[in-house]
């Protein structure tokens, strides 16, 4: 066996095909690891040297227009498709089972590869000419064809389709937008800056307006960060007011009272307010845990 070393180029590995099966006359096979780079150029060299048509035997990794056309014409004896689908993105999908449910596959998973020969070659160019959804539809062995995942979308547009699928609903973009929960708060955001351009005086939306009102919402927009998470997380925590006034309590008195400077009264607040929502969350998951329990 002669492993020849070739690069990307194909007309330097048609020259050291060509050179090699002039230098060795027992080679009578050539296998090729990609069909555009090595392949086709292996099936030229053959037929540069005059032995082609079954007296070398060409065949290669993947698959690629002209060297299936090689192969239908006999020019080539396979090409091995390699089944992307089953390599990468099913055993991605297998992987996340396993990380989400610890599920697996009760065997082994066959691969590929899958040899397409002369009598397969000229179907696939045929189906490949037709574009990505006929080849969808092929299933090989003479079942019947397997319809693509979209069929009936465009039929469905069609009222006086017969063949329209029941199963694919078409939404316009209006009710696909209304089940954006954001979509709600964006609404309301424009509704209040359009009541009080119409109706607050001019000098509202001046800049020192704008300064002064975001300056007042900034303080007051820190409190709807963690709301905004526990009801995310499908809770929601009653205790944020009285929280708001215990924090400010708590201040007041490290400055007032113990005379401490700013920037150790402002860590001993958030630190107190810390450990209060710490253990109101742990009293929260306890009662959680023991009602389901």
């Amino acid at each position: 066996m002669t492993v020849l070393p070739t690069s990307n180029d194909p007309a330097e590995t048609q020259a050291k095909v060509t050179a090699a099966l002039q230098d060795d006359p027992a080679i009578d096979t050539v296998l090729a690891l990609g069909a555009g780079t090595a392949g086709e150029p292996s099936v030229a060299a053959v037929e540069a040297i005059g032995k082609g048509q079954g007296t070398i035997k060409v065949a290669s990794f993947d698959l690629l227009a002209n060297f299936l056309e090689s192969l239908a014409a006999g020019d080539a004896a396979f090409a091995i498709d390699q089944q992307q689908f089953l390599q990468g993105h099913l055993a991605v999908d297998f992987l996340a089972l396993h990380a989400d449910y610890g599920l697996m596959p009760g065997g082994n998973v066959a691969s590929g590869p899958n040899l397409i020969t002369a009598d397969k070659a000229a179907q696939v160019v045929e189906l490949s000419a037709k574009g990505i959804p006929d080849l969808l539809t092929y299933r090989g062995g003479g079942q019947s064809p397997l319809p693509p995942p979209w069929k009936g979308i465009d039929e469905a547009t069609d009222a006086g389709s017969a063949a329209a699928d029941e199963r694919v609903r078409i939404e316009s973009l209006i009710s696909r937008l209304m089940k954006r929960p954001e979509l709600g708060a964006v609404a309301g955001l424009i509704l209040v800056t359009l009541f009080f351009m119409i109706t607050a005086d001019g000098s509202m939306f001046t800049l020192s307006g704008i300064l002064n009102f975001l300056s007042s919402a900034a303080q007051r927009g820190i409190l709807p960060i963690p709301a905004a998470l526990l009801i995310i997380a499908g809770e929601f925590d009653l205790s944020i007011g009285s929280m708001v006034a215990f924090a400010g309590m708590i201040f007041g008195a490290c400055v007032v009272n113990a005379d401490l400077p700013l920037v150790l009264a402002i860590p001993l607040t958030l630190m107190f307010a810390a450990l209060i929502g710490v253990r109101t969350g742990w009293w929260c998951c306890a009662l959680v845990c023991h009602r389901s329990s």
